[in-house]
């Protein structure tokens, strides 16, 4: 795990203050520990590992993303919990099939690959 990135991640997610996302944890599966966890979203645990994945997927390498500054690991984390929010969210209204929702959930995509 790159410390660089877990060290920034943990910041941003404090200064968010995630827990207006917060929803109670899954209680089946394997729980990741509380303190590997930057948010809870829908009830679906966001950890440090999938941040850094997400994250390393988007700027290309670690190499890049060590230089990168705590303002560029807010505004990704602030994107990517939209992202999350808004696909929850078209889950639960059934807009799934919808051509204007599906572009819209592919421009996201195409932004955090």
């Amino acid at each position: 795990m790159n410390i660089p990135v877990r060290n920034a991640a943990l910041s941003i997610a404090t200064a968010l203050g995630l827990a207006a996302c917060a929803g109670s944890l899954p209680t089946s599966g394997t729980r990741p520990s509380d303190a590997d966890v930057l948010a809870v979203i829908g009830g679906e645990p966001v950890t440090v590992e999938e941040f850094e994945s997400q994250y390393m997927r988007t700027v290309g390498d670690t190499l890049h993303a060590a230089d990168d500054t705590p303002a560029e690991y807010e505004d990704f984390l602030h994107r990517y919990v939209d992202f999350r929010l808004k696909v929850i969210e078209a889950e639960r209204l059934g807009y799934g099939d919808l051509p204007d929702l599906n572009a819209e959930l592919e421009t996201y995509r195409g932004q955090l690959a």
